[in-house]
C-alpha cells in the first residue's frame, strides 16, 4: 500500500506541473455566430440584404434555439442560441452548409461570412506600442511586434486595435478624367488585369528544368505610376500617374486605441488552449523586453489587462488557504485525536489531491480558480472519512484487539456507510454538475474536481489507510484517554443531551419555530448573481452625439482620461487603456465612430488599500461635468462572465411603438434608486443621402444601377478594384476621385458620370436625392425588430433582482394592450434566474439519490426522513454566516448551501447506524445515548476540520477569489449549525419516531384485543 501511495503522490505531483494554469476556465458557449462585413453599406441595407437571409437559414437549422442579430452600418452579426447539449461544431458545420448554399444571393461586393462557434475566453494581455511619433513609425514598429508576437509559444492569435490593413489609394483627378474621356471602370479594369502573377509552365534545356511565370502584382506604388491607362489617337500612352496621385496608406480608420494619455496600436493576445497562461506571458513578456531595445526614442511599449499576474497572485492565495487549511486541519486533528491518528489521517490528504491531478489530466480539466477552491471545499470533507475509519480502528485496538485485526474488523464495520457518505456527498454536488446556463457551466468545474477527490479518497480510506493504521496504531494510556478537551466537551454533550431526549417533543417544537423564522428572514433577503466589495477594473463606455467624427470622439476620451488621472492616486491607478470607435463592454462589440471603451486598471489589491469600487464612483460622479459625451456609462469588471444587471429585450412589428416602448421603459428605470447608465440600441446615425436612380432616364444614356453606384462609391469612399499582398499583409487598391469633401450634395449635385461612350453624364439628370436618418444598427430577436435596454445598478442601494421585478411589472401593464409584442429579460438577471432554477431542479434530483442511499444503507423507508430532516435547518447557519459577512444572498451562497446537503448527512448517517447496531441490544433510549457518546468525537471533528480548512477563504473580501467566500461561508456556517443540529436532534427524533411506533402498536393491540373480547362475548 505505500508504493501505490507514493505511486499516486509522485504521478500527482509531476501531472500537476504540467497542467495548464488558468484564471477562469475556457467554456465552450452554446452560440453560433455569422459576422459578414458589408463595406459602405447601411444598417436597414445590411438588415434587408444580409442579415435576414442569414437568419432564414440559421432558424431552419435543427438545434437552434433562437436567432439574434445586430446589423450596423458596413457590418452584419448573427448570433445563433443552441437548444441545451446540443453539439455545437455539428451545428457550426450545418450553418457553413446553408450558408454556403445562399452566398449567390447576397451582395457581390460583401466580404466571405465568418462562421465562428463562441468561447468564453479571456485574453492573456494586451501588448500596446505608443508614441508622440508619425504615424507610420508607429505602424511600421507595431507590425514587426504583431509577428513576433504570433510566432511565441503559447500564443493563438493576436486580435490588433488600431491597426488598419494597408491600402494604395489612387485618387483621380476628375478634370483629367474628362480631359483624356477615361472612365473609373476603365481604370478599375486595367488595374485588375495588371494585378496578377500567371504561370507560364515549365521547360528543360539540357539537364535543368526551369519554371515560367509572368510577373505582375502589385507591390510598390512605382508598379502603378507607370501602368498604361489609355492611348490616345496619336499613340501617345496615358500613364496613371497623369492622371491621379498614387499613396501607399491605411485604410479608412475604423478605430483607434491610447494608452496612458498616448497614442498607441495595441494587440489583445489570446493563448492556445492547453497552453499555460503564465509561461505564455513570460514569453510574450520576454520578447516585448527584446524588442524595446531597437525602439528609437519616443516610443515606448506598454502591457496591460495582465491575466497571468491575476492567475499568480490569485492562484498563490488559493494555495496559501490550502497550505493553512491543512495547517488548521492538522492541528485540530492533534488536539482531538492522539499524534499517530493525526498523522495517518494527514497522509492521506495528499493521496486525495494528487490523485485528482491525474483525473483532471485526463479530463481537460485546468489548475485555476475554481478547481482550486473546489480542493480546498473538500478537503474537510475529505478528512471526515479518514476520521471515521481511524476513530473506529483505534476504538476496537483499545477494546484489545491487536493492531493488525482492528484495521480490518474496523474499517469493515464502517465501510458500508463510508462508501454511502461518499456517495451523499458526490450525490450533493449533481446539482451543480448539471446546471445550466452560462454560469452552470462556468460554475460546473467545481462538482468535477470535488468528485475527483472524494472518489480517490474513498480508496485510500478503504484501502491504504488501514494498512497504515496496522503498522502505525498503538493502544492509548487510560490516564491519557480521560484528559483533553474533548472529553470535557463531551460530558457537557451528554448533560444537554439526557435533557432534551426527556424534553424531545418540546425541543422539536422550538426547533420548528425557529426554523420558520429563520426560511422568512432568509427570503427577505433579495438574491444577487455574484456580490463583491473591491475590484480590479472597471470599463467606462463613452457615448458622443451620433453625428460625431472619430477624432470628435477622441476628444471627449481626452477628457475623461484627465478626469480618471485627477481623481484616483497615482500609486493606484496602473493603466487607462482607451479604444475610439469600438466598445467592447457588450456581448457583441459594437463599432460606431461616437463610441469609445476605456479600461481602467488598478494596482492589485495588496499594493493598495483604497478601495476600487469607492474611487470608480468618484471618477462616474465627477465625469457627469464632462462636455461633449450624451452617455458615460461605468461598469464592473471581474469574476465570472455575467451580462448587465438589467437587459430587457422587446420585439413586435412596427418600429415606432418599439421606440416608445423604450422612452417609456428608460424613463421608469431612471426613476428607480440605484439605477443608473440607461441605454437603449435604438440610437439614430449620421443622416443618409439615398439616391434613388431613374432607371428609364439611365437606360437612355447606357448606364444601370450597378454602374452609376460603382462610380458613386469612388467618388465618395473610394472603389476598391483590385487586391495584392504585401508580405504577410493583404493590401487593396482603391480608386478614389480626388473631391473635396466638405459638401457632399454640392458634389452629388455636379458629379458627371462617364458611360463608356465618350459621353459624359451629370448625376443630377439620371438620380433623384432625398435625405433622411438612418439607424446606426438594427437589432432583431426570433426573426422580428427588437429594442434592447440596458442599465446598472449600485447594489449598495438596490439590486437585481428587485428592480427587474419591479420593470415586469410595468412592462405587463405597458404590453397589455398592444397584441403582438412581447419582452423577455436577459443579461444578470435572466442567468441568475436560469442558474437558480436550474439548481432548484436539481436539488429534487440531489435529495431523491440521498434519499435512495440512505434507504439502501439503513434498510427503511423512515429512517432516511429522520437524517434528511437535518437539511432545512442547515439554512439557519447559511443566513448567519451572510448576515456576519454583511452580504446579499449570492449564487455562490446557494452553490455552497446546495453542497452542505451531502456534507451534513454524513454524520447523521454514521450516527443512525451506530444506534441502529446498539438498538438492537438494549433499550432505545440507551442505545441512543451510548451511541451519541461513542459518535461526539468524530462527528465534532469533522466539523471543526471542514471549517477550519475553509476559514481563511471565508475572510476574503477583495479580488476574484472574494466572490467564493461566499460559498465557503455557507458551507462552513451552515456545517456547524447542522451538526449542532446532529448532535441533538437526530436522536429526539429517532425516540420521537419510536414513541409513535409504540403508540401505533399499542392502538393496533387494543384494537385486536376489543375485537377479540368482543367475540368471546357474543
Amino acid at each position: 500500500m505505500n508504493l501505490l501511495m507514493a505511486s499516486i503522490i509522485i504521478v500527482g505531483l509531476l501531472t500537476a506541473f504540467r497542467l495548464p494554469l488558468e484564471l477562469f476556465p475556457s467554456i465552450q458557449l452554446e452560440l453560433v455566430t455569422v459576422t459578414t462585413i458589408y463595406p459602405g453599406a447601411s444598417a436597414e441595407d445590411v438588415e434587408q440584404l444580409v442579415t435576414i437571409a442569414v437568419e432564414d437559414e440559421l432558424n431552419d437549422i435543427a438545434g437552434v434555439k433562437v436567432v439574434r442579430s445586430t446589423s450596423s452600418e458596413g457590418r452584419s452579426y448573427v448570433v445563433a442560441e443552441l437548444e441545451a447539449g446540443e453539439d455545437i461544431q455539428k451545428v457550426a458545420q450545418d450553418v457553413r452548409s446553408d450558408i454556403s448554399k445562399i452566398r449567390n444571393k447576397l451582395p457581390d461586393d460583401i466580404e466571405e461570412p465568418i462562421i465562428s462557434e463562441r468561447k468564453a475566453s479571456f485574453p492573456i494581455i494586451s501588448v500596446s506600442i505608443a508614441g508622440e511619433v508619425q504615424r507610420e513609425i508607429l505602424r511600421k514598429f507595431a507590425l514587426e511586434l504583431r509577428d513576433e508576437l504570433e510566432l511565441i509559444s503559447g500564443v493563438d492569435n493576436v486580435v490588433t486595435s488600431g491597426l488598419g490593413d494597408p491600402v494604395f489609394w489612387i485618387k483621380i483627378n476628375p478634370g483629367k478624367l474628362r480631359q483624356y474621356d477615361i472612365s473609373i471602370e476603365d481604370i478599375a479594369t486595367t488595374i485588375d488585369k495588371k494585378n496578377l502573377d500567371f504561370p507560364g509552365g515549365s521547360f528543360k534545356q539540357q539537364d535543368m528544368e526551369y519554371l515560367v511565370r509572368s510577373k505582375g502584382r502589385v507591390q510598390t506604388i512605382d508598379d502603378l505610376k507607370d501602368l498604361p491607362v489609355k492611348t490616345s489617337s496619336s499613340g501617345k500612352h496615358i500613364y496613371l500617374k497623369d492622371i491621379a496621385s498614387i499613396e501607399l496608406g491605411e485604410e479608412k480608420t475604423i478605430s483607434t486605441s491610447r494608452i496612458n494619455g498616448l497614442p498607441a496600436i495595441s494587440f489583445w493576445v489570446n493563448k492556445s488552449k492547453n497552453a499555460d497562461v503564465v509561461d505564455t506571458a513570460k514569453g510574450i513578456e520576454k520578447k516585448v523586453n527584446e524588442f524595446k531595445r531597437g525602439l528609437p526614442s519616443g516610443i515606448d511599449i506598454f502591457l496591460s489587462n495582465d491575466n497571468s499576474y491575476r492567475v499568480k497572485q490569485r492562484l498563490k492565495t488559493m494555495v496559501i488557504s490550502g497550505i493553512i487549511g491543512l495547517i488548521i486541519v492538522f492541528i485540530l486533528l492533534n488536539t482531538f485525536l492522539d499524534r499517530r491518528s493525526s498523522i495517518v489521517v494527514a497522509a492521506g490528504l495528499p493521496v486525495s489531491f494528487f490523485g485528482a491531478f491525474i483525473i483532471m489530466s485526463f479530463t481537460g480539466v485546468t489548475i485555476n480558480l475554481l478547481s482550486m477552491f473546489a480542493m480546498i471545499l473538500v478537503l474537510g470533507i475529505i478528512v471526515d472519512d479518514a476520521i471515521i475509519v481511524v476513530e473506529n480502528i483505534q476504538r476496537h485496538i483499545q477494546n484489545g484487539l491487536s493492531p493488525a485485526k482492528a484495521a480490518v474488523v474496523g474499517t469493515k464495520e464502517v465501510a458500508l456507510p463510508v462508501i454511502a457518505t461518499i456517495l451523499t456527498n458526490i450525490a450533493s454536488f449533481v446539482p451543480l454538475l448539471i446546471a445550466t446556463g452560462l454560469i452552470g457551466k462556468f460554475l460546473s468545474i467545481i462538482p468535477k474536481v470535488a468528485i475527483f477527490a472524494l472518489l480517490v479518497s474513498l480508496v485510500e480510506a478503504l484501502l491504504i489507510l488501514p494498512a497504515h493504521c496496522a503498522d502505525y496504531l498503538k493502544p492509548i494510556s487510560k490516564k491519557r484517554s480521560t484528559r483533553g478537551l474533548v472529553y470535557k466537551l463531551r460530558r457537557y454533550y451528554l448533560k444537554a443531551l439526557s435533557f432534551v431526549i426527556y424534553k424531545r417533543y418540546l425541543v422539536l417544537g422550538s426547533s420548528v419555530v425557529i426554523l420558520v423564522i429563520s426560511i422568512l428572514i432568509y427570503i427577505q433577503i433579495p438574491p444577487v448573481l455574484f456580490h463583491s466589495k473591491d475590484i480590479a477594473k472597471f470599463i467606462i463606455r463613452v457615448e458622443n452625439p451620433t453625428r460625431s467624427s472619430l477624432d470628435s470622439t477622441k476628444e471627449s476620451v481626452k477628457k475623461i482620461e484627465q478626469v480618471i488621472k485627477e481623481n484616483i492616486p497615482p500609486h493606484v491607478l496602473k493603466n487607462v487603456f482607451s479604444m475610439i470607435g469600438i466598445d467592447i463592454s457588450q456581448k457583441v462589440p459594437e463599432f460606431g465612430d461616437h463610441i469609445a471603451s476605456i479600461i481602467v486598471e488598478y494596482e492589485d489589491f495588496e499594493k493598495r488599500k483604497e478601495n476600487g469600487k469607492e474611487l470608480m464612483k468618484l471618477v462616474k460622479d465627477k465625469a457627469q461635468d464632462v462636455v461633449g459625451p450624451t452617455l458615460i456609462k461605468f461598469m464592473q469588471t471581474g469574476g465570472p462572465p455575467t451580462g448587465d444587471p438589467v437587459d430587457i429585450e422587446i420585439k413586435g412589428k412596427d418600429f415606432n411603438i418599439l421606440k416608445d416602448l423604450s422612452t417609456y421603459v428608460k424613463k421608469e428605470l431612471q426613476s428607480m434608486p440605484g439605477v443608473y447608465g440607461v441605454s437603449d440600441n435604438l440610437v439614430w446615425g449620421k443622416p443618409e443621402i439615398r439616391l434613388i436612380v431613374d432607371d428609364k432616364k439611365a437606360a437612355i444614356y447606357g448606364l444601370n444601377n450597378t454602374t452609376i453606384s460603382r462610380a458613386v462609391r469612388a467618388a465618395i469612399d473610394g472603389l476598391t478594384v483590385s487586391t495584392t499582398r504585401l508580405g504577410t499583409e493583404e493590401a487593396d487598391i482603391v480608386v478614389k476621385q480626388n473631391l473635396p469633401a466638405n459638401d457632399i450634395e454640392y458634389i452629388l449635385q455636379t458629379y458627371e458620370i462617364s458611360n463608356g461612350n465618350g459621353s459624359w453624364v451629370p448625376l443630377s439628370n439620371i438620380v433623384d436625392f432625398e435625405v433622411s436618418p438612418s439607424m446606426l444598427s438594427i437589432s432583431r430577436y426570433d426573426m422580428e425588430r427588437a429594442v434592447r435596454i440596458t442599465a446598472e445598478i449600485d447594489q449598495e442601494i438596490n439590486t437585481p433582482t428587485q428592480v427587474n421585478s419591479n420593470l415586469e411589472n410595468f412592462m405587463k401593464k405597458a404590453i397589455s394592450n398592444l397584441p403582438g409584442y412581447s419582452y423577455n429579460f436577459g443579461g444578470e438577471e435572466q442567468q441568475t434566474r436560469d442558474s437558480i432554477d436550474s439548481i432548484k431542479n436539481a436539488i429534487i434530483v440531489s435529495a431523491i439519490l440521498i434519499y435512495l442511499i440512505l434507504a439502501s444503507i439503513l434498510k427503511s423507508y423512515l429512517q432516511p426522513f429522520i437524517i434528511m430532516s437535518v437539511l432545512p435547518y442547515t439554512i439557519i447557519g447559511v443566513l448567519f454566516g451572510i448576515l456576519l459577512r454583511g452580504e446579499p444572498v449570492s449564487l455562490p451562497a446557494l452553490i455552497g448551501f446546495v453542497a452542505l446537503l451531502g456534507v451534513v448527512v454524513n454524520d447523521s448517517l454514521i450516527l443512525m447506524d451506530f444506534i441502529n447496531k446498539r438498538a438492537k441490544k438494549m433499550n432505545k433510549v440507551v442505545a441512543v445515548f451510548m451511541s451519541a457518546k461513542h459518535r461526539f468525537r468524530p462527528i465534532v471533528l469533522t466539523t471543526i476540520t471542514t471549517f477550519g480548512g475553509l476559514l481563511l477563504l471565508m475572510t476574503k473580501t477583495r479580488g476574484e477569489s472574494a466572490f467564493l467566500a461566499p460559498m465557503a461561508i455557507a458551507l462552513g456556517f451552515g456545517l456547524v449549525f447542522a451538526t449542532l443540529i446532529t448532535l441533538f436532534l437526530i436522536p429526539s427524533l429517532y425516540l420521537i419516531l419510536d414513541d409513535i411506533k409504540k403508540y401505533v402498536s399499542d392502538k393496533i393491540l387494543e384494537y385486536r384485543n376489543s375485537k377479540k373480547l368482543a367475540v368471546e362475548e357474543h
